[in-house]
């Protein structure tokens, strides 16, 4: 998938070519993958054969003009985002195709930051279409567990998670945070999932938090992952969508909800609070989880987890918890290739 660190795969539809050679240039020094048509018809195919992220589509070219590309594209089940670019007299155009669908539009002649600006925006646009997609294909959630503690938390998260307003997840890194965060959207009964990661922010920028936000608006969730990483400002922002946006927010973080650094205006809206516990006081979870991960992992025919193995697992004090039993359990598979799983093939200190 494209993001802003590694950089988006653009389409440049241009038909004068010195231009068109230029922006390629720039925009591969950006980081990005390019690919170069000139005229309409090639747009079109190459945008039916190629996932690009973002198509630059001039408005006057030879064959299809880029309206005619837009619609084209627009018919696909995932096309990249459109900015047009434009020549003197043709803004009227380029609102037009905004109407018909284009992320934006860029008039001649422009500035390559201004360009930079707008694939960037564009690109994390696709990113969250992409994982709003994801999320909706992807199986049901599910959280099975014999622990009072956690069925105690899933049950609260269940009975909130209806309402729009502010839900605290806190937990140790791996406990499970976003499987819940997912659980109570899912139990929501709608609209986008997005992912608000407060560790990136800081290098993606503070306007992915308002472009989040507004993808979250409608009845969506907003999962402000990490929130405690997020700067006091961007945690206004999150707390003024509360106020003025229909959404849900979801906060996760690994500290402990007393010694949590979070601005008041937040805090007052995150009204419930639940704890996750970590996996080493989740007794008789460990070789349940351990089961259905080799379920997962062993494919058509799973091997058996020896008694041996289970007890292994459950002496482990699982400081990575459930996503550090995943990966072990996933390389045991891999190494079990006499249809069992024992202690050798654990891989634990």
């Amino acid at each position: 998938m494209s993001d802003e660190s590694t950089g988006a795969r653009v389409l440049i539809a241009e038909d004068e070519r010195q231009l068109a050679l230029l922006l390629e240039h720039f925009l591969a020094g950006r980081g990005h993958t390019v690919s170069v048509v000139h005229d309409g018809r090639a747009a079109l195919d190459a945008i039916e054969r190629e996932p690009f992220d973002v198509a630059l589509l001039d408005v006057q070219m030879p064959g299809l003009d880029g309206i005619a590309v837009l619609r084209g594209a627009r018919e696909l089940p995932m096309p990249p985002q459109v900015v047009v670019m434009t020549g003197n007299g043709t803004i009227d155009t380029a609102l037009a195709a905004m109407q018909e669908g284009a992320y934006d539009y860029v008039a001649k002649p422009y500035r390559m930051a201004e360009v930079d600006l707008l694939v960037r925006r564009a690109t994390e646009r696709r990113r969250l279409e992409r994982e709003c997609a994801a999320v909706a294909a992807a199986p049901e959630p599910t959280i099975e567990t014999r622990s009072p503690a956690l069925q105690d938390a899933v049950a609260t998260v269940l009975r909130v998670a209806r309402s729009l307003g502010g839900l605290l997840l806190s937990g140790e890194p791996g406990t499970g945070r976003t499987t819940l965060a997912r659980l109570a959207h899912g139990a929501a009964g709608g609209g986008p999932f997005v992912d608000l990661d407060g560790a990136a922010v800081a290098t993606l920028g503070a306007a992915v938090v308002d472009r989040r936000v507004g993808a979250a608006r409608g009845g969506g969730t907003l999962y402000a992952r990490t929130v405690d990483a997020l700067r006091a400002d961007d945690q206004r922002r999150v707390a003024a969508a509360l106020d003025t946006q229909a959404l849900r927010v979801v906060a996760s973080t690994a500290r402990a909800p007393r010694s949590l650094a979070l601005d008041p205006a937040l805090r007052e809206r995150l009204t419930t609070v639940v704890e996750l516990p970590p996996l080493r006081e989740r007794a008789g979870d460990v070789r349940a989880l351990a089961e259905s991960f080799v379920r997962r992992y062993g494919g058509a025919s799973p091997p058996a987890l020896s008694d041996a193995a289970a007890q292994r697992l459950e002496r482990h004090a699982w400081p990575g918890n459930v996503a550090e039993l995943r990966l072990v359990i996933e390389g045991a598979v891999a190494r079990a290739t006499a249809g069992v799983v024992d202690p050798s093939h654990l891989a634990l200190p």
